[in-house]
């Protein structure tokens, strides 16, 4: 288990996404306009943008679809509007545009997002599968009920004996830890949050237990949880071992488009 440095940088260039790398991009979702932007996105994800009709909810998925076409088209040099997604039973997008020189179209890049509230996490790797998750705190959620329901007896424990002022923010350390899991291999809360255990390490940190029979075992992952300050829980994982975790911010779309030159 690894915390990410509390420092997450700015860049001034496109960072090299090494094999052995993770890269974690953190966007507020409630500071830019992104209707200049919308553009971008293809025609079934404009019509999912309609669908919601509460504003800041469809801000949030316009926001994080247009950060994530300006990102990958930086890394794959390609333009934002030029990408086309497919999509796994649990909604997880792919990249879907195929050439002959790489017919599963991934380009070797695999990625994943996730949003809550004015908060964006996009996880990107050239490794392996990569999975993200972000959640604000809630008390109606964080109940002694869900944890029996979603966790394994050890974690449910585990979570009881802490002190009551502590049990809501780890609640929300544990599942955002199990949920990055199964997004990192393409399963649903449907296949169960307990297929994905975790324990408390020494420095109050949480480490990975146990992993289904057909998944690589605890040692052959990588699992961090990423800091947003007060309020929120967050965690990255891959299925693969040792990768080094680099944070950034996108302090605005303007910038970050301008940067990267899409």
């Amino acid at each position: 288990m690894t915390l990410l440095p509390y420092r997450w940088n700015t860049p001034i260039t496109l960072p090299a996404l090494a094999p052995a790398s993770l890269h974690v991009w953190r966007v507020r979702l409630d500071q830019d306009d992104y209707a200049p932007y919308l553009a971008l996105l293809a025609p079934d994800e404009q019509q999912r943008a309609q669908r919601y009709l509460v504003a800041h909810a469809r801000q949030q998925f316009v926001g994080v679809r247009v950060v994530l076409r300006v990102l990958l088209a930086a890394y794959l040099q390609r333009a934002p509007d030029a990408l086309r997604f497919a999509y796994a039973p649990n909604g997880k997008p792919t990249l879907a545009v195929a050439s002959a020189d790489d017919p599963d179209g991934r380009h070797g890049l695999h990625f994943n997002v996730a949003h809550s509230h004015e908060w964006g996490l996009l996880a990107f790797s050239r490794a392996a599968p990569v999975g993200v998750d972000v959640e604000q705190h809630r008390a109606e959620v964080a109940t002694p009920e869900l944890a029996r329901r979603y966790f394994a007896p050890s974690e449910a424990a585990a979570l009881h004996t802490l002190p009551p002022a502590q049990q809501h923010a780890a609640f929300f350390a544990y599942w955002t830890h199990k949920e990055a899991c199964l997004k990192a291999i393409g399963g649903t809360l449907a296949h169960g949050l307990q297929q994905f255990t975790f324990a408390p390490s020494d420095d109050a940190t949480l480490h990975l237990h146990h992993t289904p029979a057909d998944q690589p075992p605890p040692a052959a992952w990588t699992v961090a949880a990423l800091p947003l300050g007060m309020g929120y829980a967050a965690a990255v994982a891959s299925p693969c071992p040792n990768l080094g975790i680099q944070g950034y911010n996108v302090i605005s779309l303007p910038y970050v488009a301008n940067l990267f030159g899409v």
